[in-house]
């Protein structure tokens, strides 16, 4: 060898060399454990950081494997068998969260581990998955809250509208008119009531984001052919000229049916309420590809600089001790939300002393006809038969209720027709229908032990014996969600409380 080629190589044997101190320097630099063990697991290298670990775990070297992840050894057989890549493994310490990463040293045989520090991050990751559970749990606490309060609520109510109506029977034609009105507002005042009640649950539901929507294909038409039916009385008792325009032709929208329907009722209601005279009309417009509803009135319009508050919640242009109309400032603020929940678009126009005019904008496709003008409620086509063309013999219905003012209700209400049989329970139930050739249910969900309603009816609708029975959910229990769970558990149909006395006879005598 030539002395030319001597200083060359004790340059490249200098630089290996640097080289390798500056490899070895990482992990001894390494403020986190660095550890690497053979194929049986023995610890070859502990770097300082290691050590430190080890120490203050009351460890010694050859308890390693304490502090490296569990799969240690599968992780060494993966290594050494197909060199495959191993995943990275967690391991908690004392309040210490590590993240062990490794690779397998092929020319030494070795499995090469190093941490990184990730405590920071994995208590922040159960800080939020706290905070999630704390939210959901208190979700669920304002969900069972609403829920019981508009049980608790409608319950009572259903048997004071009831049993009014009860007494306004049996003394009708027997006093005079005044009495006859005192009645009249019994019911208004409880009509009022439960509206009100009603608001305050919708509104809490869409602002907590627990409102669930049902789209289906509804016929926009007859929904308003039915509101204008059923305000054509509220109208006529302040002399206004109600007029509602429906097209002939059948309109169809893929939307969700209560939204739709409380959203134009909530305006029909408004509008009505804030006219003392002159007249309010409504008109459906198919355009293009969308359904327009206008709601205009002579009623006392709104001042410019309340207008941009119309939609807030609570909020009236009248208020405190000199308000000039009842309510509570939910009416126009539910309708919007209503409207947006399924995409529509509520506009308005309004002057103060002239009356307002409010549009609807529903996306959907109909063909437009012919306008048809109702001034004066259809008389609607007959859905039941008669009680006594209905049946030669009296049926048996099961009241499962477990509220006594309920039963009592059921009990005067329906026992000149029917023979009536009553459970508090769902055991209770089982035993009723095993006496008794029951031929429809009435059927609370809120009832006595550890089974509710629904618990019966998916019971009822899984038996030959009893799977045809009628079965009507007839509860306080009044959100959406209620009534899809009743109809997914086997009910026929779906009633709550408060419901008129006629109704519920009706749905009986429809159903038997």
């Amino acid at each position: 060898m030539s002395d030319k080629s001597q200083p060359r190589e004790n340059s490249e044997s200098n630089k290996a060399q640097k080289e390798i101190e500056r490899l070895a320097f990482f992990p001894l630099a390494n403020p986190m454990p660095v550890v690497e063990v053979d194929l049986d697991g023995v610890p070859s290298y502990i770097n300082p950081a290691g050590i430190q670990l080890l120490d203050r775990m009351n460890l010694d070297r050859s308890q390693v494997s304490q502090i490296l992840p569990k799969t240690y050894k599968a992780d060494i057989s993966t290594g050494a068998l197909d060199h495959s890549q191993i995943p990275s493994r967690e391991v908690s310490l004392e309040g210490m969260h590590l993240l062990w990463s490794a690779f397998f040293l092929e020319n030494q045989n070795l499995l090469h581990y190093y941490a990184t520090d990730i405590t920071s991050l994995k208590n922040t990751e159960i800080e939020l998955i706290s905070a999630k559970e704390r939210a959901l749990r208190n979700e669920e606490v304002k969900t069972l809250f609403l829920a019981n309060m508009s049980h608790e609520i409608r319950t009572p109510l259903n048997s004071i509208l009831g049993f009014t109506e009860l007494i306004e029977e049996e003394v009708k034609g027997k006093f005079n008119e005044q009495l006859e009105a005192y009645f009249e507002t019994i019911y208004m005042s409880g009509k009022r009531l439960w509206q009100t009640v009603h608001h305050i649950l919708d509104i809490s539901q869409i602002e907590t984001g627990t409102f669930e929507l049902k789209t289906e294909s509804i016929d926009l038409g007859k929904i308003v052919k039915d509101l204008g039916a059923s305000f054509n009385s509220v109208a006529k008792a302040k002399d206004l000229e109600l007029n509602i325009n429906i097209p002939a032709t059948e309109i169809h929208i893929i939307s969700d049916e209560y939204c739709a329907t409380q959203a134009i009722s909530n305006l029909i209601d408004n509008a009505i309420k804030y006219t003392n005279s002159g007249y309010v009309h409504l008109d459906i417009e198919v355009v293009e590809d969308a359904v327009k509803i206008t709601i205009q009135d002579t009623g006392i319009g709104m001042s410019k600089e309340y207008q941009d508050m119309v939609f807030d919640v609570f909020s009236q242009e009248s208020t405190g001790y000199t308000k000039n109309f009842q309510g509570m400032g939910l009416g126009l603020a539910l309708a919007h939300r209503y409207l947006s929940l399924i995409n529509g678009k509520l506009l308005f126009e309004s002057e103060q002393d002239v009356g307002s005019k409010f549009t609807i904008h529903f996306p959907g496709n109909a063909e437009p006809g012919k306008t048809e003008q109702i001034a004066e409620p259809l008389e609607a086509e007959p859905t039941a038969r008669p009680l006594d063309a209905a049946l030669d013999s009296r049926i048996n219905i099961l009241v499962v209720e477990d509220d006594p003012n309920s039963q009592k209700l059921a009990s005067f209400t329906l026992s000149k027709d029917y023979d009536l049989h009553f459970a508090e329970s769902v055991a209770d139930s089982k035993k009723m229908l095993d006496l008794h050739d029951v031929q429809m249910i009435l059927l609370d969900l809120s009832l006595r032990g550890d089974e509710d309603g629904l618990d019966l009816a998916r019971f009822l609708r899984g038996e030959a014996k009893w799977n045809k029975i009628p079965i009507v959910a007839l509860t306080a229990h009044a959100f959406t969600s209620d009534r899809d769970r009743c109809m997914e558990a086997g009910c026929s149909d779906f009633m709550t409380k408060p419901f008129r006395l006629a109704e519920l006879k009706e749905t009986i005598q429809r159903l038997i």
